[in-house]
């Protein structure tokens, strides 16, 4: 099955504010905007979480050790019931350190939908969670 263009245009417009919004560390407002209260989460290999607690309780481990994050899209799939999109991330830390990764994310939700309802990621974190755990071990 395939979207209309402006489908397409409305799944893309939606992926690109999801990032930016996140990218504003207020993930509170970013779940609330973009996730189904219920969502499902499936963070790379960690068991499947529920609900806008179980992925702040991921994305809370960036505060105080991450202050810019940046997606950039390298490539985006509207589906009628998906967004699927593969971005190089890049993290810039409180200590000036700096690293980037690729990820991919599928989005459960029609184009035209307001939030997900669930949400799948995946990547290789191990750099991101390194120098987290370096600067908490610092403090």
């Amino acid at each position: 099955m395939s979207v209309s263009g402006t489908q397409r245009e409305a799944g893309e417009k939606w992926i690109t504010d999801f990032y930016h919004l996140m990218e504003t560390f207020d993930f509170g407002k970013w779940t609330e905007t973009c996730l189904a209260p219920d969502v499902a989460f499936n963070f790379t290999n960690m068991p499947p979480l529920k609900g806008h607690e179980g992925v702040l309780s991921v994305f809370g481990q960036l505060a105080g050790g991450v202050n810019r994050m940046t997606h950039e899209l390298n490539d985006v799939k509207v589906l009628p019931d998906r967004i699927m999109a593969a971005s190089t991330v890049k993290y810039g830390f409180v200590n000036g350190e700096e690293t980037s990764m690729k990820a991919f994310a599928i989005l459960h939700k029609g184009p035209e939908d307001g939030k997900a309802k669930r949400y799948d990621i995946y990547g290789d974190f191990t750099p991101v969670l390194q120098i987290l755990a370096a600067l908490q071990a610092k403090a």
